[in-house]
């Protein structure tokens, strides 16, 4: 006995599974992509330090992106640091709401700079073109020291 294929809801974006034969569970892999998004956040002096774990893509941690950075505007932060290293992927709507953070940020007189995004992710970045409007750091120390160097700071 072969469990029964997936079915997909596209409205909804997440997958179901027809019952499965012979009491057998989905395979791992198929339920990766339902990973949440993680965010913790920290202070380094003036710098506020955002770290983000897990995947930035469709119906999973863009919304969280866009949501603590308007939160942390509104607290009237101006120095803004997204730690990438554990964000394994981000899609074209994670893409969206970063630059949407990155003109929002600008908009309120913040500074809003990237540290050590995966590989993929910066390949994901140069491909759409926006690396070159990002501030990337791969050294949590320099990043936090950039902020300080800067005109009005």
């Amino acid at each position: 006995l072969r469990p029964a294929r997936p079915c997909y809801r596209p409205h909804a974006m997440r997958p179901y599974t027809v019952p499965w034969r012979g009491g057998r569970m989905p395979p791992v892999h198929f339920l990766y992509h339902l990973r949440p998004m993680n965010v913790d956040v920290r202070k380094s002096g003036e710098v506020v330090i955002v770290d983000f774990s897990g995947r930035l893509a469709l119906g999973g941690g863009e919304e969280l992106l866009s949501a603590v950075v308007t939160e942390l505007l509104a607290e009237d932060y101006k120095r803004i640091l997204l730690n990438l290293t554990d964000v394994e992927y981000i899609d074209s709507s994670g893409l969206g709401e970063l630059v949407q953070s990155y003109r929002a940020s600008q908009k309120k007189g913040a500074t809003m700079k990237l540290l050590r995004p995966q590989e993929r992710v910066r390949k994901s970045l140069h491909l759409s073109k926006l690396l070159p409007l990002f501030d990337v750091h791969d050294d949590e120390k320099e990043a936090v020291e950039s902020f300080a160097a800067e005109p009005g700071a």
